[in-house]
Order: structure tokens, then sequence, then C-alpha cells
């Protein structure tokens, strides 16, 4: 099974500033995700956060840590970090299926 890399775009968008703003950053790659996980692992958080969605078929799990540096950038900006993994879940889903 894939393993999903993941991050909210809001956070990428900071680290792209924070990358072109920020003198401490210089000449070096920045990893723009927080969430390294299985995709199984992704359907189990949704399933969590929306009850009412059909169960699927899991399997394996990707046990990966974030890249502490973008976060240590993230807070040089103002932010306390990545969002979290709910919230990037919560995110994704109202913007592919919005609520009528």
């Amino acid at each position: 099974m894939p393993t999903a890399f993941l991050t909210d775009v809001q956070d990428a968008a900071r680290l792209l500033a924070a990358a072109v703003a920020v003198d401490l950053v210089k000449n070096e790659r920045l990893f723009a995700y927080s969430i390294n996980r299985s995709w199984n692992k992704l359907r189990d958080r949704v399933r969590e956060l929306f009850l009412d969605r059909p169960e699927l078929a899991i399997a394996g799990r990707d046990t990966s840590k974030p890249i502490s540096r973008a976060e240590e950038i993230l807070r040089l900006v103002g932010q306390p970090g990545f969002v979290s993994e709910e919230q990037v879940l919560r995110d994704f889903v109202d913007s592919m299926y919005p609520q009528k």
C-alpha cells in the first residue's frame, strides 16, 4: 500500500513564504508535510471523523515521523506547527464533498 504524505495547503504556503522571507532559511530543501501514513490509516481517520461513511477494508501502517525542521520554520512565522491531521482531513473532505 503506498504511503500518503500530506499537509494542510496553508502550511505549505506558509513554508514557501518563510523560505523566501526568513533569513535563517538558506539553501535547504524543506519538506512540507507533517503526516505520513498509509492510505488505509488515513481511511481509518476519515471513518472516525465521518461516521456516516461506509466501511472499507484496511491493512498496513507506515510509522514515519513528521519533519521537525519544517515545524521549526512554521513556529518562526508564528504558527504553533502543522495543522492537525484531523483538520487537514476535515478541510479536504469538506472541499471535495461540501454540505448541502
